[in-house]
């Protein structure tokens, strides 16, 4: 393989991940529809599922396409999504909320992401102008496409980024973008087809505005235009690549003075050759070692990366002979040589080979062995921090990883079609978070009758997670490795949730009124029941009483609802149990009781201070989230 020689002090003219996702120019078609598939998950925020949020694929030619309003489940659901590596994010702006998933997209095929947490965000905006030699603004520039990729520092090289997650926006009318960014630094660069590029840095902080605007001059005209698509066979199927650097590196027989390795680049010097006249961000100022230099049209070289579908298209290219190249991390790289004549258009396309490996197995019933179909299999990078992490145990006399339940529902045919009604209890497994610049890796399927399932990942650890509705759910912690496939199976033990639906959905809730009351008082007891889940939730109780409430003082129990309550009997042996009542989403009921003052012995309390205590007597009891207290006041007081 050749060595590709880069020049430090050219001007780079970038483009972004958002030039396709629909029609395009010249000979590039659009994807056929085998080179699509589904991407689908459940999003919880804060513990409950959210219908304010939209799923987006970035890198699309609009912010409506391939795009998705979250389901008041939680569930989302995109369709025709080319294949590859596509970076999903969920975006709440006014709440700036949101999640970011790097999802492996295979064709003809429903991938589930799983179960996405979203955290606090920060907005990045501002106004795209056209300014003239001077600087002065001419107007908003309308269409132009801005990307965010985040880095570490601007020492970061340039063939580091196509690894990262990348955001994408295109200006309105009045020349507006924003974009729901992650917490930390990022590259933002700008480009349009009839104006030359600018770059600048930017800062993001969690629920936080950055505006950053941005000033572009207008480009040559008698400029070419090289376009193409990226793509890679994976698994014997030809996918595009998207977030892929193509460059054009220009081939001359003068010797240059300044060379240096594509690996070597930096961030730094990328804004030092396109520094934005109207950015306010960090550019590397005199002292920072890195000295913007001039150079022949001609020795200018130029690079974008590759959109959602894989095409990229690279403006205000000059005549001449060129190195070009695409590359990904994971996809490796393909060179061509390319000869640019003047005011012209030229398709150069690009195929490279993934480096990948594949994670394959079997859902079973542990209990009679038998294969689970349209069980939900999913593998999340270990330290993906919008995944939840709550809550998983491991057991001696279990396999594998465990938990109870999300709530988690499926819709008909098996496809996942709920979303997490509460989150689970805090313990267990502890995983760090990665560093924004690591990518999110999810990739997710569904079994086929058989009970098997197929993954492809990229290198590294992660979480599988195998589940089916009426199942716990089941993890195991794999190591993918470069052209390896990994056996996994998992044996699913049935939930011990009870027949009448996930109690996890109820929230319990005791009220005392009055708080503080003179002594010899009546004090009102109510226990609040409310289904804040997505399906209905059937109490089956277990006593004559739907409700019990317990007093204590000092940790001591003094007295308790059930023994002073009359109940009925069906006949002279035979308790009647309150009948099931069943709660719609959203719906309440009330459970009322009152106390007397007085302990189990019928005495007078004294004054002081009481702790109640509300249980509701269900298969299995749920007690309150929070004990109440109670303050008896004496005439004195």
């Amino acid at each position: 393989m050749k060595r590709i020689v880069w020049f430090v002090s050219v001007a780079v003219v970038m483009g972004v991940t958002a030039c396709g996702g629909g029609k395009r120019f010249g000979k590039t078609p659009a994807p056929p529809p085998s080179q699509t598939g589904t991407v689908q998950g459940r999003l919880v925020t804060s513990g409950r599922p959210v219908g304010r949020f939209i799923a987006r694929i970035q890198g699309a030619r609009e912010r409506t396409e391939l795009a998705a309003q979250v389901q008041s489940s939680g569930f989302f659901r995109i369709t025709n999504v080319p294949a590859g590596p596509q970076v999903l994010t969920l975006e709440d702006r006014e709440r700036m909320r949101g999640a970011v998933i790097v999802c492996l997209v295979r064709p003809n095929e429903i991938n589930d992401v799983g179960l996405v947490e979203t955290q606090p965000l920060g907005l990045l905006s501002g106004i795209v102008r056209e300014v003239d030699a001077e600087g002065n603004s001419v107007g908003p520039i309308a269409g132009a496409w801005v990307t965010a990729q985040p880095i570490e520092a601007i020492g970061d090289t340039l063939s580091e980024l196509p690894e990262r997650p990348y955001f994408t926006d295109r200006t309105n009318g009045a020349g507006a973008y924003s974009l729901l960014l992650p917490v930390g630094a990022y590259l933002v660069h700008v480009r349009h087809p009839d104006y030359e590029p600018a770059t600048d840095t930017a800062t993001v902080e969690a629920l936080i505005g950055v505006s950053l605007n941005f000033g572009l001059q207008r480009r040559p005209r008698d400029a070419s235009t090289v376009f193409g698509r990226v793509q890679a066979r994976v698994d014997d199927q030809i996918v595009p690549v998207p977030g892929a650097l193509v460059a054009l590196v220009p081939r001359s027989a003068e010797p240059s003075p300044i060379e240096i390795h594509p690996d070597h680049l930096t961030v730094g010097q990328i804004i030092s050759s396109f520094a934005n006249p109207l950015g306010s961000g960090a550019h590397p100022r005199p002292g920072d070692g890195i000295r913007p230099q001039t150079r022949p049209e001609r020795l200018r070289m130029r690079f974008t990366f590759t959109s959602a579908d894989g095409s990229y298209e690279i403006n205000d290219v000059p005549p001449g002979r060129y190195e070009a190249f695409a590359y990904k991390v994971g996809f490796g790289r393909d060179e061509k040589e390319v000869n640019v004549l003047g005011n012209s258009r030229i398709e150069v396309n690009f195929l490279l080979s993934a480096h990948l490996g594949k994670v394959v197995g079997q859902v079973t019933d542990a209990t009679n062995s038998q294969p689970l179909g349209e069980a939900l299999v999913f593998a999340v990078r270990r330290g993906d921090h919008f995944f939840i992490w709550d809550g998983w145990q491991k057991d001696d006399d279990r396999p594998h990883w465990h938990h109870g339940g999300f709530g988690v529902g499926f819709g008909s045919g098996g496809s996942p079609g709920g979303g997490a009604s509460g989150r689970p209890p805090a313990g267990g497994i502890i995983v760090p978070p990665m560093p924004p610049v690591e990518p999110p890796y999810r990739a997710g399927t569904i079994t086929d009758p058989n009970g098997h399932y197929e993954l492809i990942l990229p290198t590294g650890e992660y979480f599988l997670v195998a589940t089916k509705e009426g199942y716990e759910w089941q993890a195991a912690e794999v190591t993918i490795t470069e052209g390896q496939t990994v056996t996994q199976d998992f044996a699913l033990y049935p939930s011990s949730q009870p027949p009448g639906g996930d109690l996890s959905q109820l929230s319990v809730e005791l009220k005392v009124k009055p708080e503080e009351v003179p002594v010899g008082e009546t004090v009102h007891l109510m226990l609040e029941v409310e289904n804040q889940g997505r399906r209905p939730v059937t109490l089956q109780f277990s006593t004559p009483l739907a409700a019990d409430f317990v007093i204590s003082r000092e940790g001591q129990e003094i007295w308790r609802f059930s023994r002073h309550t009359a109940v009925i009997l069906g006949d002279a042996s035979t308790l009647v149990v309150p009948p099931p009542v069943t709660l719609r989403p959203g719906q309440k009921v009330s459970f009322p009781g009152t106390w007397q003052q007085v302990d189990d012995d019928g005495n007078q309390v004294p004054p002081g201070e009481y702790t109640a205590v509300g249980i509701l007597l269900t298969r299995p009891e749920i007690v309150a989230r929070e004990p109440r207290r109670i303050r008896i006041t004496s005439a004195e007081d």
